[in-house]
């Protein structure tokens, strides 16, 4: 599809244009032109303006002309312009013009969309005009128009633009409405998948050689054809005096005329009587010719066929008849000619005297006559048909349309331009021109065609000396100009360049060629550069030594006229540029040194007998042709065969036919020759840019293509590989990466392999796609984006990590946050470790980072390769096959449990080996170190040496030499060279330096050798082998070969160095396959995932279909194994991770995918039953992706008496997602277990981090991730909360067997949150217990929030993190709540307070109610701090420092609140009488003792101590002071206890239980008498209560038995 801006009506004031259409159309070419193809259509005053993208209108509107005439050139200009128009979009400049509206209804193609710039109502501000556009409104899409009232009026979707010359509206104008989108996903459905493209050798001309039947063309022409010239130019022809006349006789094969054709033929030939026996000419004969190559369309075809479309003649008359065909004088014929008429029937032609075929012409117009005889019709079928019969058809509809099958409608565009001139236009040149020659002295002799000494024995002497003579009238040297081209000898199409200037003829008689080193097969294109051609030929053409100029006559040996023929076959000359073309004729004006016999002066300076050798294109211009020309004619625009000066002899003896215009007497003909000449297509290519935010270029990165984006996403069966810089990249600036051989008409999708850089380490994750159209150019054009998983990115440039100017950025590694766990109290120098937190971004993302707390040092890194050690040789690595390298990171105790295995990979030389998350692929020949270095301590590395073989060589900096010799053998062969320049004999390798050459692979019979040649500096060599030297030339030679700079490849065979490698072999370096000698293609299909101690299939598809595998091959054969059967293979999932699989074919073809190997196994979830009683059991539970829980039966779980267990797949399992347990499958089941108990509110519980096999829920708060230990014989006791182990800590080249390595569903409410261990998530890189370290954080804000404290702290936060970054400086902030920044980033615990509670009762076992009234005394009797190692201690607090708390009993009742005095803020909250409960105890060590018992009790007065806190020595991570009480004889409460213990929540909630009173009496006073009164505790009835007091000895003798209840009921 193409985007036409068409100005119809081309206002045109004396030639200038009005109006500010060429800045509208510019403006659309400099917006549009990079991403399709745009065009301007105008008529003659848009002149060159333009150039190739002008579509070229016959007429401009003239301001002062005639209002109808210009009506009629808008209406031809809008015919033409639909004519043209295919599948395409055109933008109406201006379509107020009525006749345009008509042109529309009329015209218009269904498949063209129009839309119309309106600045006016004037279109329908007539009652006409608005008949008229009612007959096309329809047919117009859309206006473009300066306001909606005007939009309005014309009654079609709009789009109103204020001013529409302006650039940025007229970009959203075109992007954002009426114009249809011109993006990708338009034409992608017609696109392949992407695939190499090898450049192959195809035939450019429409025939491949001299077949029987010519299905081409042999003559087009885009405008108009004169057998003549319109010598003034005439707009209107329509007599004789209008046009000159020409001697030009025929034209063999098929001529197609866009335009007009115009004959006005001066030589007497072909003559034929009328019905009286007069004869006169037939005129111009057309398909046939007596002397030619007879290649021509087979019987009953057409010959010649005449559109009357984009002429430059506005009216053309002949015979008094409008039409498109005139007939000045004589007309022509297109079928069989005659040597025999009936004098007895009227001389009708007799019928077995015909010669040739049958032919057939078919014209647009009406049947015009001759001028000068209007009963004769200007094309007539046979020789003496003066009136046409049913071979010529006039009023021919669409006569182009359909020409012996092939549509030439659209040809100057569609082929003599887009496939011909472009493609030829951009061959780099092979060979050399030497322009300032001058051709040899002497004589040379020209011979008729049909020369013969007796009956037709004309011919011309030449003489050439160092004289002058007169040509056109200027004096020049009697000799003729000599051009020599010069061939390399070995191109399938030899390429040279060539001005008008070198071509020009002045200063002497005419041009001569010749052509040297031209390899047998070879075509030739000369490309030509200059506006205006004009030469005169000369009469020799040397092909190596021999003069083939005279070719053309049966005079001549075979050799010269088999040369001649097959020369110009070879030939095609490419005037890619030019405007006019004039070749003259040869100069021929030796007086009187004629040797037919004759001895009468006959000269020319303009003889056609001079003919041009090869095909003629000229898809600009106009060719104005004086010579015979053998070949294809080729024009854009005006073909004149013109001679109209005939020579002065005159002659109707033997070979004579009257006036001629050659001294040969052979007038000018076209002979139809093919151009066979092979062209080799350059494959198009694809370019991306690298770069920064900022938008500055980064060089050196390294990147995968791949056909479709389900390769891509599966990272399989790429296309090649290409680093940047390097020799498989098409383009040498840093930055831009040029992947050269790949398909026309494809999608290409684009994923960076390796950043190769230490600055910018991030890997872009996303895939970026680019197309290639049509033709061989380099494509640039992003038109998608996806993320790793396949979806399309939408958004900005930045949203999908393009710069502005469209370059994929890479990014720096994000910032660094750092925090640490600081103890609140007065302490900021204690570190707290054992937390873990989650932080979330705070862009809507719904993803977050679980991070844990490493506490394990780095003690070493070591690189495996196989599951084993790399060994100390290092690792071979054949070119481009990956290996995969995986870093295993461990600790001071050799293990790597806890212990963050993230390493960050590098290579010494990425030209050599790039290394991508330990999967290394070579890339080139040599060897490379490869580290890793632990991200926690990046002072701990491993290193790993990679050696590359058998990669191609670097072709732009090394030179390979092949070599063929009998005698000489692989292994014994050296070569021996220097680099030029060099002093003297300085510089030559030696004997033990020398490199030896060996057999080449798909090479037959050649040895070979590769050298180090930076900048391919030229090399002088020869070859030996033991004493025996080859040298150049000859075997007797002592000279040596030389090569020329800036060569990759020299072959030398029989003493004769020829650059490049040799026919069937190559040097390789396309950088399409990453320098890949390969000759075919191979893909591999299967899944990309295989469970462990699992298999799956995999199949190679090779093309050629029976190419054959030489090897599989797996990158870490620990991880998975390969077998194979030819191109079926079989992987076997050993370890989990990922391994490449790497096939390779004969052809030397690769493919390459990555599988990964899952840990598919299940999880088994346990639960207790005696925690709930149900009949069922379900386990339902969020699933990794999805928002739809599953509901899982559970079973007698077996040996794990008194469990239910359901299993589930562990990779459907994700850390932090919710599970919980009910009584039904339901989700609506009325039973229920959650995280808060029994059909309680609140969250579900949450699966582990890490890996794990088995789980186990006997409640709430007691559960782990391992078996239940009723089923556990042999292992070690549960830890009490899941610590970082390897899978969380593991490095992400293993992530992705992580329990959580893959996306939760998007509509979930709660974040997806990713551990350490999976794809996407981050680790704690630093080791130090209590600090935090998370790297490659990107700019933003997130929310860090505590999810699980450190051992006796309460969670903190949450917090925001700002992270930002202004010109290169990152700042990163953490704030509270309150917005306050946190110092240093030590964000604070506030230490947990402990609880104590107990009840107060009777030690009588009978009295079960509690007692109150008691008060107690609490005293704390120690301090707890941290020492300045982190560890526990505990203070003693001197007796008067000591501050005892009164304890009251709250006696509120249940439902109230108790609360604390203003002095005491340590009191009893529980308000239920005789039970206390006191919080809020900072660690420490504390006295509890009763100070006053209940009324009628004895007070205990035991002291009972108790600590909160760590255990002394502790640093909080280990043991816990843990309260208890002690057991105690009789009915006696024990006294406290406290131990260590393994923390625990319930460290900090001392329940005591009861404290037991004794009842008893209260003692009188020291000194006193009174009396102790024992109380009646038992509830009787006052009135009927009868107390007995027996008074206690006054030595105060204690009766425990005094005490006698009585109750008495009345």
């Amino acid at each position: 599809m193409r985007l036409i801006v068409a100005d119809v009506r081309s206002t045109s004031t004396d030639g200038i244009a009005a109006g500010h259409y060429f800045t509208v159309a510019q403006n659309y070419l400099d917006l549009f032109g990079a991403e399709m193809d745009v065009r301007i259509a105008g008529g003659p005053v848009y002149g060159d303006r333009f150039g190739d993208k002008l579509i070229r209108l016959p007429h401009d509107y003239i301001v002062g002309s005639s209002a109808v005439r210009n009506k009629c050139a808008v209406f031809q200009n809008v015919r033409a312009l639909l004519r043209e128009a295919q599948d395409d979009v055109i933008v109406l400049q201006c379509s107020a013009v009525a006749t345009a509206y008509l042109g529309l209804a009329l015209f218009k193609k269904k498949e063209t969309r129009v839309y119309a710039i309106q600045y006016s109502t004037d279109g329908v501000n007539s009652l006409l005009k608005r008949g008229l556009y009612a007959l096309c409104r329809r047919k117009i899409s859309g206006v473009i128009c300066p306001n909606a009232a005007i939009g309005a009026a014309y009654g079609r979707p709009m789009c109103v633009v204020s001013d529409y010359i302006s650039t940025g509206t007229m970009h959203t104008v075109a992007v954002t409405s009426l114009l249809p989108a011109y993006n990708a996903k338009a034409d992608e459905s017609s696109l392949a998948d992407g695939s190499k493209c090898t450049p192959t050798s195809y035939t450019l001309g429409d025939a491949s050689g001299m077949a029987s039947e010519d299905t081409g063309v042999a003559t087009y022409v885009g405008r108009d054809l004169y057998i003549g010239k319109n010598t003034n130019g005439k707009a209107n022809i329509s007599n004789e005096n209008d046009v000159d006349g020409s001697y030009a006789v025929e034209a063999e094969g098929l001529t197609v005329v866009n335009g007009k054709l115009v004959m006005k033929p001066l030589k007497d030939s072909w003559k034929a009587p009328n019905s009286s026996g007069i004869y006169s000419s037939a005129g111009f004969r057309w398909g046939t010719v007596g002397f030619g190559s007879q290649f021509r369309p087979s019987d009953r075809k057409t010959v010649l066929a005449v559109g009357g479309a984009n002429s430059g003649i506005n009216s053309l008359s002949s015979g008094n008849v409008q039409g498109n065909v005139g007939a000045y004088g004589k007309g022509g014929f297109v079928g069989q000619s005659y040597t025999a008429w009936d004098s007895k029937n009227s001389y009708k032609p007799v019928a077995s005297s015909a010669q040739g075929y049958q032919y057939k012409a078919s014209i647009a117009g009406s049947e015009t006559k001759w001028s000068n005889n209007t009963s004769r019709s200007s094309i007539v079928a046979a020789q003496g048909d003066w009136q046409k019969n049913n071979d010529v058809t006039f009023n021919a509809a669409d006569p182009l349309k359909d020409v012996n099958g092939t549509d030439y409608t659209n040809y100057t565009e569609a082929n003599l331009k887009t496939k011909l001139s472009a493609p030829l236009s951009k061959l780099e040149d092979t060979g050399t021109v030497n322009a300032s020659g001058e051709a040899s002295e002497g004589t040379a002799t020209r011979y008729k065609y049909n020369y013969d000494k007796t009956t037709d024995p004309v011919s011309f002497q030449f003489t050439y000396n160092g004289g002058s003579t007169t040509v056109d009238g200027q004096s020049v040297k009697n000799n003729e100009k000599l051009i020599t081209f010069t061939g390399d000898g070995k191109s399938a199409t030899q390429v040279f360049s060539l001005t008008s200037e070198q071509l020009s003829s002045a200063g002497y008689r005419g041009v001569d060629f010749k052509f040297v080193n031209i390899p047998k097969d070879a075509s030739i294109v000369i490309n030509v550069s200059g506006d205006n051609i004009d030469f005169h030929t000369g009469w020799r053409f040397w092909w190596d030594k021999t003069d083939i100029g005279g070719g053309f006559s049966k005079a001549e040996t075979d050799e010269v006229r088999k040369l001649y023929s097959s020369v110009a076959q070879k030939i095609m000359w490419n005037f890619k540029d030019a405007k006019n073309v004039t070749i003259r004729g040869g100069v021929a004006n030796e007086s009187n040194s004629e040797i037919d016999g004759n001895y009468q002066s006959k000269n020319t300076t303009d003889d056609p007998a001079a003919a041009m050798l090869g095909s003629i294109l000229v898809p600009n211009g106009s060719f104005e042709s004086h010579v015979s020309t053998n070949g294809r004619v080729y024009v854009g625009q005006d073909f004149m065969m013109y001679n109209p000066t005939a020579i002065a002899y005159e002659n109707d003896k033997a070979g004579w036919e009257g006036k001629t215009a050659s001294v040969l007497n052979m007038d000018q003909e076209r002979h139809n020759l093919p151009w066979n000449g092979q062209m080799t297509a350059k494959c198009p290519a694809i370019q991306w840019n690298k770069a920064n935010s900022a938008g500055e270029a980064l060089k050196g990165t390294t990147w995968n293509v791949y056909g479709t984006l389900e390769a891509a996403k599966a990272e399989t069966s790429s296309l090649g590989t290409i680093t940047d810089g390097e020799f498989t990249d098409g383009n040498d600036a840093d930055g831009t990466i040029k992947f050269e051989g790949v398909a026309k008409s494809a999608k290409y999708f684009v994923k960076e392999f390796a950043t190769n850089s230490t600055e910018y380490t991030k890997v872009n994750p996303y895939i970026y796609q680019i197309n290639t159209g049509d033709d061989e150019d380099t494509h640039t054009n992003i038109v998608h984006v996806y993320d790793a998983d396949g979806n399309e990115v939408s958004g900005s440039n930045a949203d999908k990590k393009l710069t502005d100017s469209r370059a994929i950025i890479n990014e720096k590694e994000g910032a660094t946050l750092e925090w640490s766990k600081v103890d609140a109290s007065d302490h900021p120098t204690k570190v707290l470790s054992g937390s873990e937190w989650q932080l979330q971004k705070n862009n809507g993302s719904n993803e977050a980072y679980q991070i844990t707390d490493s506490t394990k040092a780095v003690d070493k890194v070591t690189i495996q390769y196989n599951g084993n050690v790399v060994p100390t040789e290092g690792i071979s690595l054949t070119y481009n096959v990956a290996v995969d390298l995986t870093a295993i990171v461990t600790g001071t105790d050799g293990g790597t449990d806890g212990v963050p295995q993230a390493v960050k990979w590098s290579s010494s030389d990425p030209a050599v080996a790039s290394v991508n998350d330990g999967t290394v692929l070579g890339l080139k020949n040599g060897a490379a170190t490869i580290t890793a270095c632990s991200v926690a301590d990046s002072a701990k590395c491993a290193t790993a040496t990679i050696t590359v073989t058998g990669a191609p060589a670097d072709t732009k900096n090394t030179t390979t030499f092949y070599f063929k010799a009998d005698g000489y053998a692989s292994g014994n062969t050296k070569l021996r060279y220097r680099l030029l320049p060099a002093e003297g004999n300085e510089g030559w390798s030696t004997e033990g330096t020398d490199p030896v050459l060996s057999n080449v692979t798909n090479c037959s019979g050649w040895l070979s050798v590769t050298i180090d040649n930076p900048g391919l500096k030229a090399v002088e060599f020869l070859f030996y082998q033991g004493d025996s030297w080859y040298h150049s030339d000859s075997a007797s030679s002592s000279s040596n070969f030389t090569l020329s700079a800036g060569q990759s490849a020299v072959a030398v065979q029989d003493y004769k160095a020829v650059n490049g490698a040799p026919s069937g072999c190559s040097t390789g370096g396309g950088s399409g396959s990453g320098g890949s000698t390969t000759t075919g293609t191979v893909t591999i299909s299967g899944s990309t995932e295989v469970g462990l101690n699992k298999s799956i299939k995999l199949k190679a598809t090779t093309d050629p279909a029976n190419d054959t595998i030489t090897s599989w091959s797996s990158g870490d054969a620990s991880v998975a194994t390969v077998t194979s059967d030819g191109k079926n293979a079989t992987v076997v999932g050993r370890k989990a991770g990922r391994s490449t699989i790497t096939v390779v074919t004969s052809s030397n073809a690769m493919a390459s995918v990555t599988i990964t190997v899952r840990d598919d196994s299940t999880i088994n979830v346990y639960f207790q039953k005696s925690t709930v009683n149900w009949k069922e059991y379900y386990l339902h539970y969020q699933p990794k992706t999805g928002t739809n829980w599953p509901a899982v039966k559970m079973t007698d779980a077996g040996d794990c008496s008194g469990y239910v267990v359901a299993s589930i797949p562990k990779a459907n399992v994700a850390a932090n997602h919710g599970y919980y347990f009910r009584n039904g499958n339901s989700p609506n089941s009325d039973g229920w277990y959650n995280s808060n108990g029994q059909n309680a509110e609140g969250d579900p519980f949450k699966f582990w981090s890490g890996t794990y096999t088995d789980m186990y829920v006997n409640t709430n708060s007691d559960k782990q991730p391992t078996k239940p230990k009723s089923c556990q014989f042999a292992s070690s006791a549960a830890k009490v909360r899941a610590r970082v182990s390897t899978a969380v800590l593991k490095s992400s080249k293993t992530d992705v067997i992580a329990v959580n390595d893959a996306e939760g569903s998007g509509t979930s409410a709660a974040p997806i949150v990713y551990s350490c261990g999976d794809a996407k998530g981050k680790c704690d890189m630093d080791t130090r217990a209590g600090y935090f370290k998370v790297v490659d954080l990107e700019d933003g804000t997130y929310t860090l929030t505590e999810t699980v404290a450190p051992n006796g702290y309460s969670i903190a936060g949450p917090y925001t993190v700002t992270i930002t970054t202004t010109n290169g400086v990152t700042s990163v902030s953490i704030t509270n709540g309150n917005s306050g920044l946190i110092n240093d980033n030590k964000i604070p615990n506030i230490r947990n307070t402990g609880t104590i509670s107990w009840n107060k009762i009777s030690s009588d076992s009978t009295n079960t109610k509690k007692l109150g009234g008691s008060e107690w005394k609490l005293t704390k009797t120690a301090n707890f701090d941290w020492d300045t190692d982190g560890k526990a201690v505990y203070t003693d607090i001197v007796n008067d420092h000591q501050s005892p708390i009164t304890i009251t009993d709250c006696e509120l009742g249940a439902g109230n609140a108790c609360s604390a005095s203003e002095v005491q803020p340590i009191y009893d909250v529980d308000p239920v009488e005789g039970q206390f409960k006191l919080k809020g105890l900072e660690w420490g060590t504390y006295t509890l003792v009763e100070s006053k018992a209940p009324d009628g009790y004895d007070v205990d007065s035991t002291v009972r101590k108790f600590t909160f806190g760590p255990a002394s020595g502790s640093d909080g991570t280990g043991q816990w002071n843990s309260n208890g009480v002690a057991s105690a004889a009789g009915d006696a409460t024990g006294n406290f206890t406290t131990s260590p213990a393994n923390y625990d929540s319930s460290v900090f909630n001392f329940s005591v239980g009861d404290i037991k009173n004794q009842p008893g009496v209260v003692l009188p006073a020291t000194g006193g008498t009174g009396n102790s009164w024992i109380y009646a505790t038992r509830a009787c009835p006052d009135s009927v209560v009868g107390f007995f007091f027996i008074q206690f000895l006054e030595q105060h003798v204690f009766y425990r038995n005094a005490c006698i209840f009585a109750c008495e009921f009345a």
